[in-house]
């Protein structure tokens, strides 16, 4: 299982969380498996979004025109860093 750790600085969660809703379905039929969303304690527009892919590969190519730029920020995203990782061990705590 590949992961994929999405650390956002946002203008205002509400309308990013709108905007990000919005592509549920592109991302499931684009090999995600689920994302779970975290957000800072003290800094409510500070969003971790982690998010399982059936496949590396599928995840890269999906957020890869947002790494090299090649789309817009949307939902207010003021920065954005992106990082790829395979799963390789869980344990029971």
């Amino acid at each position: 299982m590949a992961n994929v750790l999405v650390k956002i600085r946002v203008e205002n969660y509400d309308k990013w969380k709108s905007m990000f809703d919005k592509f549920v379905d592109d991302r499931k039929s684009k090999g995600s498996k689920g994302v779970t969303i975290f957000r800072d304690t003290e800094d409510p527009n500070l969003v971790i979004i982690l998010l399982k892919w059936d496949e590396l590969n599928s995840a890269r190519k999906f957020y890869e025109p947002r790494i090299s730029k090649k789309i817009p920020q949307k939902g207010g995203v003021i920065e954005e860093e992106i990082y790829f990782f395979n799963e390789i061990e869980k344990t029971s705590a």
